[in-house]
């Protein structure tokens, strides 16, 4: 798949001015004769501006306006942006190079716009980029997707064609969780380097070695689709389960799941089914027939045909809900595939399920709620963090599902990590998502 788009943070990835937000905080904090408590630059570092002027003002009771309060912080600094920051070395001759390459890009910051916008102007780099989003404009601080989802929608991206580019931990981590590839770029600024490099993509670790974001660029453009496999269950919200899908996914459709193929919108590139429920339709696609007696679902067979053809991701749609037996067996099949070291999860308009078993799973804020149930014997070491509920070194059995409607704490990512054993993750989405 083709990158579409880049969008770029601002301070400490396309420039180098973290050291400006450094005592900001404590800066304008004692401006007004208040002494900053010993946190205010770690907690600053996550959130954006609107959400600074809240803390502040709940924290040291300031009889302004949030409004205002935000105002003030900007004065300490702006001087700044308008006469001082400069990109980090070699950032303009990248930002070309990804312009000769059709790439569109953006920037998406937690800065307010007009500095933003001065910066960028006064060092010759607004010409790169289409458009500048900001948390405060957006409504949500980078412990939430918002912005990064703003950003894509405005060049048509979904996901996986849209790249963001941060140096915060926080960011990295909501964006990746999200499902958006990240490159990451070094900042001093940032102290949390190796569990940076784990989570992202590629590693930049300045703007004169950039090989591994253009191999990645290419093997991304060369590289392998996903399966999608419809079943032949309900939809409910097809128009948002359509937003998961990507241009070059390979489509499979099961029987009774050809019905959702205008709702979806995805042509079927291969079709399977012992037709016990539909007629077939007689396509001019590759179609499987199965028998009637067999020992697999026509869905749990499209699975297997998809492992077979050499796929390594694999998304559900319209496989929950009806027969609970038809549900239950179709979450086999996510343990069946990550037993063979495949990425897969299933999607309806209420949920996103997956297996968490051998690697850490972070959840972010825009899911109302999660789960963590046993569906294949003890699960044992469990840890989970940034939630309403924390666990350390616990265990769920089939008897005792006591891991049921979870949350994630406000501003916070929450990581689920099993020692032994498998887990199935449900993750409830808003009812307004």
């Amino acid at each position: 798949m083709k990158i579409k788009c880049a969008i770029f943070d601002f301070d400490g990835t396309l420039f180098d001015s973290m050291y400006v937000w450094d005592s900001a905080g404590e800066d304008y904090l004692r401006s007004l004769g208040k002494e900053p408590g010993p946190n205010v630059r770690e907690d600053m570092r996550t959130m954006s501006l609107a959400q600074c002027a809240a803390y502040f003002k709940r924290e040291y009771a300031l009889p302004f306006s949030e409004e205002e309060i935000a105002e003030g912080i900007n004065r300490t600094v702006e001087k700044h942006y308008f006469y001082d920051v400069l990109p980090k070395p070699g950032a303009a001759a990248f930002l070309e190079e990804l312009r000769k390459s059709g790439v569109g890009m953006c920037v998406a910051t937690a800065t307010d716009r007009y500095q933003v916008e001065a910066a960028l102007k006064r060092c010759g780099l607004d010409r790169y980029f289409d458009a500048v989003f900001t948390c405060s404009e957006v409504g949500a601080g980078k412990d939430r997707p918002d912005i990064f989802r703003a950003a894509a929608a405005h060049f048509g991206a979904d996901r996986q064609s849209a790249v963001v580019f941060e140096d915060a931990l926080h960011a990295v981590r909501t964006a990746r969780a999200d499902g958006f590839p990240v490159a990451a770029v070094y900042d001093p600024s940032e102290r949390n380097q190796e569990e940076i490099r784990r989570l992202a993509d590629v590693y930049i670790p300045d703007y004169a070695h950039t090989e591994a974001f253009l191999a990645f660029a290419r093997d991304a453009e060369q590289g392998q689709k996903r399966c999608v496999i419809v079943g032949g269950a309900d939809i409910r919200g097809a128009s948002f389960l359509r937003k998961l899908l990507r241009e070059d996914d390979f489509v499979v459709y099961c029987d009774g799941g050809l019905r959702h193929r205008d709702a979806l919108g995805a042509a079927p590139d291969l079709i399977v089914g012992d037709f016990d429920s539909a007629e077939n339709p007689r396509l001019p696609v590759e179609t499987i027939v199965l028998p009637r007696e067999k020992d697999d679902t026509d869905t749990y067979y499209a699975a297997k045909e998809g492992v077979k053809r050499g796929f390594n991701e694999f998304l559900l749609l319209g496989v929950t809900g009806g027969r609970l037996d038809h549900t239950l067996g179709n979450v086999s099949i996510l343990l069946y595939l990550e037993s063979l070291g495949k990425t897969a999860r299933i999607a309806d308009d209420l949920s996103d399920m997956e297996i968490v078993s051998r690697e850490p799973v972070r959840i972010g804020g825009e899911y109302a709620f999660f789960s963590l149930m046993s569906v294949a014997g003890p699960a044992r070491g469990i840890t989970i963090r940034g939630a309403k509920y924390p666990l350390e070194n616990g265990e769920i059995t089939p008897e005792y599902q006591y891991g049921i409607s979870n949350e994630v704490l406000p501003g916070k990512t929450a990581e689920v990590n099993v020692r032994d054993g498998r887990l199935l993750l449900v993750k409830v989405r808003p009812r307004d998502a």
